[in-house]
């Protein structure tokens, strides 16, 4: 009986933890690319001055 109510608490756990994982992968993610995606568009800006001018 004690085994069987663990089971239960830990696949309900890893249901509600699972897109809380998710979600804070995919912002970690998200936000790591659009910090590199900045630091590519100041550097492309920094190239296309000159070549404005």
């Amino acid at each position: 009986m004690f085994h069987y109510i663990m089971h239960f608490y830990l696949s309900a756990f890893r249901m509600l933890f699972t897109p809380f994982l998710v979600l804070g992968l995919y912002f970690f993610v998200m936000n790591y690319l659009t910090d590199n995606g900045d630091e590519v568009g100041k550097k492309t800006k920094d190239t296309k001055v000159p070549l404005s001018l």
